[in-house]
Formats: C-alpha cells, sequence, structure tokens
C-alpha cells in the first residue's frame, strides 16, 4: 500500500506532502516503538509524563501544586513508584472544575485547539480540549490499525455513526474517500455514511446498494443488521471485514459475522476525550494498549494494579494534551487487565472491555459479574429479535423483549432457565412485550443495566 504522491509526476517514490510526511514519520516510530520491552515503553512513558505534569502544575489551576497534594516534594521527579500517589480525576469532578482545567499557555507548536464532547454514557458528558499534535497522534494510531488489520483502503468503506456525525436518520451520504487522515497519506477508495438511528430496513437496503468491502460501527447496530440479514437470508458476498467501535463488543458478534457474512470482526477501544485507547492485536483477541499516546492502569476496588485476569476500572492519562491534561482520568470503563501478548509486542494488554459499572450485575449472594448475554440462548424460542434486562431489586430482573409473537408461558419458562446460566443464579424474571427498545440518545444500546444505587456510574 504506498503513500500517496504530493507531486502528481513523482508517482515513484512518491512525494508525501507536510502532513502527510508527519504522519508517516510517526508510523515509522509507532513500528519501532511496539517491539519495544514493556520496561523500555514504561520508561519513556514516564519522561514524557514529567513533562506534562510539569506543564500542568505550571498552567492549569486544577493542577497547581498537584505533587504537593499526592504528597510529594516539589519538583520530584514522577515515578512509576510514586504515580499512584497523584489523585485520581472523575468525569464529574472535570464537569465541575471545567473553568479551571484548560491550560493558561498552551505551548505555541501544538496547533489548532479544537473542543471535544464525549457521549454521555456515563451520565456526565464532559467537554474537553485538544491540539493539532493530539490530533496527529490519533490519526497516526488509526493508521496503525489499518496497517495492523491489513486493510485495503483501496476499497469501499461503510460507517454507521451517531448524530453526532450525521444529521439525519435514514439519508446515506456518500465521499470520495475514507477521511482526512487516510486520504492524505493513501490512496483510498469511496466511503458513505449513514445515521444509526436510520430504520434497521432501510440500513439493510443501504449496505445491499453500496456492497461495503470494510463496515464500521457500534457492536449493537452490527448485532442487530447480522439478525435482520440471516433472518431474511440476506448477503453482503464482498465484505472483507467489520470494525467495531463505542461499545463492548462479545464472543456472539464475531461468532455472527462469520456465520452470516463469512468474514471477522476486529474491535478498537476509543474515547472522544482520549482517543484510540487499545486496538485488538493482529494476531489474538488481546486488546493492546496504545502507549505512545496514552498511559492505561487497570485498579481494583482498594485502588491497586490489577493483575492479569483481574477485573478493575480503567484509568487513562492523556500523555500529549498539553491544552486540557487529563491526569489520571477515570473515564468510568471497567476491563479485565492482561498478561504480555504471544505476538512479541512489549504495548500492556487488555483482554477484554466489559463496559459502565451499571453494567454489572449484582447477585444476592454478594458476586457482582458483568452477563454475557448471547441470542444463542434463546435462538428456538419464537422470533425473539432484542432483549433488554433491566436489575431493579437484588433478587428481580425486569426483561424487555421485541418479538412479533408473544411470550407464552413455556417460552417464559425456558427463557428464565437460560437466563439462571447466564447470571448463575435463579431470579425472579418478569417479562414485558415491547415494540421496540429505545437506545441510547447516542445511538448505543445495552443489553444489561443494573438500576441498584450502588452499581450507579460515579
Amino acid at each position: 500500500m504506498p503513500p500517496k504522491t504530493s507531486i502528481p509526476e513523482a508517482i515513484w517514490p512518491p512525494v508525501s506532502g507536510p502532513r502527510a510526511t508527519m504522519l508517516l514519520a510517526l508510523l515509522y516510530q509507532l513500528e519501532q516503538s511496539q517491539w519495544w520491552s514493556s520496561r523500555n515503553i514504561l520508561a519513556q512513558q514516564f519522561r514524557q509524563l514529567n513533562e506534562l505534569v510539569d506543564h500542568a502544575e505550571r498552567t492549569v489551576p486544577y493542577y497547581h501544586q498537584i505533587r504537593r497534594k499526592a504528597g510529594l516534594a516539589p519538583q520530584e521527579p514522577i515515578t512509576a513508584e510514586n504515580w499512584q500517589a497523584i489523585p485520581l480525576l472523575t468525569p464529574a469532578a472535570l464537569i465541575k472544575h471545567a473553568g479551571q482545567m484548560a491550560s493558561t499557555a498552551i505551548p505555541p507548536g501544538h496547533g489548532r485547539i479544537t473542543g471535544l464532547k464525549s457521549s454521555g454514557s456515563t451520565g456526565h458528558a464532559v467537554s474537553v480540549l485538544a491540539t493539532g499534535a493530539t490530533g496527529l497522534i490519533w490519526q497516526a494510531l488509526n493508521l496503525r490499525d489499518h496497517l495492523w488489520q491489513a486493510r485495503d483502503v483501496s476499497k469501499r468503506l461503510v460507517t454507521i455513526r451517531s448524530g453526532r456525525y450525521v444529521k439525519e436518520p435514514g439519508v446515506l451520504y456518500e465521499f470520495p474517500g475514507w477521511g482526512i487522515a487516510t486520504d492524505l497519506v493513501f490512496q483510498t477508495g469511496p466511503s458513505a455514511l449513514f445515521h444509526n438511528l436510520t430504520a434497521l430496513e432501510r440500513q439493510a437496503e443501504f449496505l445491499q446498494k453500496l456492497k461495503p468491502d470494510y463496515l464500521f460501527a457500534f457492536p449493537g447496530i452490527i448485532l442487530r443488521l447480522a439478525h435482520y440479514f440471516r433472518r431474511h437470508q440476506l448477503r453482503l458476498p464482498g465484505l472483507k471485514q467489520v470494525l467495531t467501535f463505542g461499545e463492548p463488543t462479545s464472543p456472539e458478534i464475531e461468532s455472527l459475522c462469520r456465520e452470516v457474512w463469512d468474514t471477522e470482526c476486529r474491535d478498537m477501544y476509543s474515547a472522544e476525550e482520549a482517543g484510540c485507547i487499545a486496538l485488538q492485536c493482529p494476531q489474538t483477541d488481546n486488546y493492546h494498549v496504545q502507549s505512545e499516546s496514552l498511559l492505561v492502569e487497570v485498579l481494583d476496588d482498594k485502588g491497586d494494579p490489577c493483575e492479569p485476569g483481574e477485573i478493575g476500572r480503567v484509568i487513562l492519562t492523556t500523555l500529549h494534551n498539553f491544552a486540557m491534561p487529563l491526569i489520571r482520568y477515570q473515564i468510568g470503563d471497567y476491563a479485565e487487565a492482561g498478561g504480555p501478548c504471544p505476538c512479541g509486542r512489549g504495548l500492556p494488554t487488555l483482554k477484554r472491555i466489559l463496559g459502565r459499572r451499571r453494567n454489572r450485575a449484582r447477585l444476592p449472594d454478594g458476586r457482582r459479574i458483568w452477563p454475557q448475554l448471547s441470542s444463542e440462548s434463546w435462538s428456538d424460542i419464537k422470533e425473539i429479535e432484542c432483549i433488554q434486562i433491566r436489575q431493579k431489586t437484588l433478587d428481580r430482573l425486569d426483561i424487555g423483549v421485541v418479538s412479533p409473537h408473544p411470550l407464552n408461558l413455556s417460552d417464559e419458562t425456558r427463557l428464565t432457565g437460560s437466563l439462571h446460566q447466564v447470571f448463575g443464579y435463579p431470579f425472579a424474571c418478569i417479562f414485558s412485550c415491547l415494540d421496540a427498545i429505545p437506545c441510547h440518545v447516542n445511538g448505543k444500546f445495552e443489553p444489561f443495566i443494573s438500576e441498584l444505587d450502588d452499581n450507579r456510574d460515579e
């Protein structure tokens, strides 16, 4: 996949334009750093962290005397040993102290300042500033993902996005390229975009018309589309890969993509306020933390780092955002910490992204689990299109079911038995037949939501 040339007559070797050259230079460095030892990567992260903390302490009111508040001496170097003394930043605190979070002296070399806003899926829609420098690094990481997954960017990409990126449901928008970062560096194929609140049958019509090579959408959208295509015996014969983002994915989605479209599904873990957090390894299902851009921690309830296989809160620090540093930011997600990846990359890993605290069930015996719901558990019960489960009390689940045929007592009994196996506990199950289950305002779908007070997101 040769780079695009900025001089039409110089096709070999291609002569890239200024910004494309910067992106290619970053990609070259990323190609090297991914193979460094984890120890070397961590050392480089703390070199950058000291620059960031020094800047934040001098120019960001919220972080004034951050070392003193952490019990450290003035100008004491930040190290892996004293890092956990730095207090956490929650989304609620970020909103409350918004007027104190921006730098009063952003270095001029960091480029144009832009505003970003999170989806608000924690209940807190946070606004942050970013710079041209952070944007450049985020673009390079997106290109790394294309290269890792060996995507042919000369083919057709179809993206299904929320209303923050596309205005009107039911309308198809077509473009000559994939997007600014990819188009700068490579000769890309066409792309198309439509709203994720477009009616499902209309989405299927768009996809059959466009015949995408790559499909990019929330996992919940992919799940519903795959079921729709299977139910109506529709195909997308040219589809090479499904790309998911924005929600926790599941083995069921991977299985459905292979069954219905004969293709693989790869996931990206990202956030509006932080960019790309982790990418799936091209050789395994592990998520590699993008350590050149962020320091990511997974902490247990005591605030200690999780060992591989343990589940904890995701804490991140943006290494290059000198407009509005996010230092030890508790983004609201939970993940399972991973160990060294067999691929040999030194980038740390996450095994699974589990979602928010509200997606965790609390059992009467004290256990807490993230239920792995799969439509295979109820595939033989009429034509159930969608299920959403809410835990309103400690011993009861309320199940909303979308189906063209009402459930009878036998159906409810069988579905109850399946859910008891999933949760590992004999909950009382109360069923309601619904015409549709609404998504979050940002278009995301959550199969399980706990409404218990101690599971509400911070």
